[in-house]
C-alpha cells in the first residue's frame, strides 16, 4: 500500500467507451484521503477518481468552463446546506461551476456541455 494514496486506488479500473476496464497506468496524490487522479491509456485527459456515500465515482479531471483542474474541487453531497441536486457533485475551484459526478452536466439544471464521466470497477483479486 502507497500512504501517499487511498487503499482502493491500488485495486481500480476505469471502464472506457468500448466497455472495457483498463487499470490506471499512473496515478497522482491528491492529499485528500478519498481522491486521485489517474492516467488511463487511450483517455485523455486524466481521470479524477473520488470517493463518495454511493462509491466510487470517476470524472474528467477539467472543468468545462475554463479547463480548469478538478481536484481540488469542492465535494458537494445531499448532506450539505443548499444542495439538494440528490447526487454528489463537484464544484469547480475557480468560478464554482457545480457538476454531478454521475452525468457530468451541471448539477442544478442538468443541461448544459457535458464533462466525460467513467465507471469504476475494482479488479478481481487472483485466485490463490
Amino acid at each position: 500500500m502507497n500512504p501517499d494514496r487511498p487503499e482502493w486506488a491500488d485495486s481500480i479500473e476505469i471502464v472506457n467507451a468500448e466497455g472495457v476496464a483498463v487499470t490506471p497506468t499512473s496515478w497522482r496524490p491528491l492529499g485528500h484521503d478519498d481522491r486521485v487522479a489517474v492516467t488511463v491509456s487511450g483517455i485523455e485527459p486524466e481521470i479524477l477518481v473520488v470517493s463518495t456515500d454511493e462509491g466510487l465515482r470517476a470524472i474528467a479531471n477539467v472543468c468545462i468552463h475554463r479547463g480548469f483542474a478538478l481536484d481540488a474541487a469542492t465535494l458537494l453531497t445531499e448532506h450539505d446546506e443548499n444542495h439538494r441536486s440528490g447526487t454528489t457533485c463537484i464544484k469547480c475551484p475557480l468560478h464554482g461551476l457545480i457538476l454531478s459526478l454521475d452525468t457530468g452536466l451541471a448539477c442544478r439544471t442538468g443541461k448544459g456541455q457535458r464533462i466525460p464521466t467513467f465507471e469504476v470497477a475494482m479488479q478481481t483479486p487472483p485466485d490463490k
